[in-house]
């Protein structure tokens, strides 16, 4: 008797009263007839295939419900199946111990589940729930699916009427005041035909709601005359319906909007089968979401309910602590701040993330938390240690505010502090702004490594003669900038000075090519001040001063050029 006959036998046997039709692929005949006996007691049709290439052949010539195969197998094995069939029919994977690694790249080929093989044969009494669980699933995807169809029949026939009509159409301006709105739509909304007129979107939509719609809106143009969007509403009934609004921005002969017509959908059903997957599949497939993390069960008191510890994780927590709330086996801060935003998940409905750090014997690391929604009443937390990630951030945010030459602050921080000293409480400030003289010229004769050197050299300069609390800037090619808090046209004047003396010492100490800084400084009048002026005045004085040493400067530093390229 072949495969084929054996299995319609079976099917004779059952009759019409089987749960569904399973095609098992494992080579090890003993496990493959141990299984089949055990889902057949729960009233599905099995049939078995002893390889790959047999299983495949087998799908081809018959209509099965689920398959489950062994990932292990000479010749085609259970990826390559899952490859083959995975558009075609749920397919649960079963690996040996130790394969969690194969698991997980099933479940991205997209694998309906999968169970790791033990060695007391205790996967066989678990695989029934879990094939319940994945025909439950697919049943939602079938009626989503369905839902959609609906939806798409429904948007037709109305089509056929007018452009985009559906059950809800209304027109409104600019500011949101009703010109037109039909029967549906006042029925939703407990308006009378009489009082259109006196009605505004600001009235009718929730608040939140209502916002980001204005929002939208703005984005409209003859280019993109129409934009999408979906909220829930409360109808005058008190119902709550989710819509979907396709809205129009309606033009006159001047390409100027005149007014918007928004037409809407109710799609509350396809909300609901919506609601139901989601919930079918958070509780489901969220445990996997992060294999590599440190997981969590918590319900809604900040209770564990199950825990999957990781290894080489920095925070060590132990299966003992299932059944504990987090305030027992975490830091009293953290601990706090898990049941914070555990509160926030249930209240927003939303992921929440959060950081927080814990001493070990080398200081500190950083964790990050991400907690979500699992289910109406628990919520999944994933924990990985970003301490390698928060110290590469800190790397990050120090070089975006610096100058990689000179190791000085960069442009963006020195206006970034311009804005934040007008702000603050300052009496005064004082700008200093310094150019080098003749850098292109050495540049151009020397190349750009010996002008490097040289403003590195002014930079070293520069900082040498300034307060720790001046902010020293390096703002163009060649041109520098000091801010100087609180500080009086005296004490600008002294920084002056003491930068020339500064510039003079290195000059006398041959060290390097000869170095000409022109220099201009302001400070600030008043109270209330504008630093973009004191900067325009600092920076006309800089010119001045530049001008007054002409040719003479000029010619010191081509005889340094001179020198330098004589070696």
């Amino acid at each position: 008797m072949t495969k084929r006959q054996q299995g319609q036998e079976l099917q004779d046997n059952f009759g019409l009263f089987y749960r569904a039709s399973i095609l098992h692929i494992d080579d090890d005949a003993g496990l493959g007839r141990l299984l089949q006996k055990r889902l057949e007691r729960m009233a599905y049709l099995v049939h078995i295939a002893p390889s790959g290439e047999d299983g495949l052949r087998l799908f081809g010539e018959g209509t099965y419900d689920i398959v489950v195969v062994d990932y292990n197998m000479p010749g085609v094995n259970g990826l390559q199946v899952l490859r083959s069939l995975r558009d075609a029919v749920p397919v649960i994977l079963l690996t040996g111990q130790g394969d969690e690694k194969i698991a997980v790249e099933a479940l991205r080929l997209g694998a309906a589940d999968y169970i790791i093989k033990d060695g007391a044969g205790e996967y066989i009494e678990l695989l029934p729930s879990v094939i319940d669980r994945v025909l439950e699933r697919r049943q939602l995807l079938q009626d989503k699916k369905q839902a959609l169809a609906d939806l798409e029949v429904s948007e037709a026939r109305y089509r056929a009427i007018v452009e985009d009509q559906t059950e809800l159409i209304c027109r409104f301006t600019h500011e949101g005041k009703l010109t037109f709105a039909n029967a549906a739509f006042c029925n939703v909304f407990g308006i009378a035909p009489e009082d259109i007129g006196y009605q505004n979107l600001a009235q009718l939509l929730p608040r939140k709601a209502h916002q980001k719609f204005k929002e939208t809106i703005k984005t409209l143009t003859q280019a993109v005359p129409t934009t999408v969007s979906t909220m829930s509403v409360q109808t005058a009934t008190g119902q709550t319906l989710w819509l979907q609004w396709t809205t129009r921005g309606i033009f006159d002969n001047s390409q100027t909007i005149r007014e918007y017509q928004m037409v809407g959908r109710d799609i509350t059903d396809l909300k609901t089968v919506e609601a139901a997957l989601r919930e079918s599949e958070e509780k489901n497939s969220a445990l996997i979401a992060a294999v590599p993390d440190l997981i969590l069960r918590i319900d809604r008191q900040g209770t564990c309910v199950d825990l999957r510890p990781k290894r080489n994780q920095t925070l060590h927590l132990s299966p003992e602590y299932v059944g504990k709330n987090v305030s027992e086996f975490l830091p009293q801060n953290v601990a706090e701040l898990m049941q914070e935003h555990i509160d926030k998940v249930f209240l927003e409905g939303a992921d929440q993330v959060f950081q927080f750090e814990l001493r070990n014997k080398d200081g500190f690391n950083f964790q990050e938390a991400r907690l979500v929604l699992a289910g109406k009443n628990e919520v999944l937390a994933i924990i990985r240690d970003v301490t390698e990630r928060a110290s590469l951030e800190r790397q990050l945010q120090v070089l975006s505010i610096h100058d990689s030459l000179t190791g000085l602050y960069n442009r963006m921080y020195f206006s970034e502090e311009m804005q934040r000293l007008e702000k603050g409480r300052c009496t005064s400030v004082g700008m200093i702004i310094c150019d080098i003289d003749g850098l292109k010229i050495v540049n151009d004769s020397l190349g750009h490594s010996i002008g490097d050197e040289l403003l590195v050299a002014a930079a070293r300069v520069i900082r040498k003669a300034f307060r720790g609390s001046d902010a020293i800037a390096r703002i163009g090619g060649d041109e520098f900038a000091i801010l100087l808090p609180n500080a009086t046209q005296a004490l600008v004047e002294e920084a002056c000075r003491r930068l020339r003396r500064e510039m003079a010492s290195h000059n006398e100490s041959k060290k390097g090519m000869f170095l000409s800084v022109s220099v201009g400084a302001a400070v600030s009048q008043g109270d209330k001040y504008d630093l973009k002026d004191v900067f325009h005045q600092a920076d006309k004085a800089m010119y001045h001063d530049k001008t007054l040493k002409g040719a003479a400067v000029q010619q010191r530093i081509r005889q340094g050029i001179g020198k330098e390229a004589r070696g």
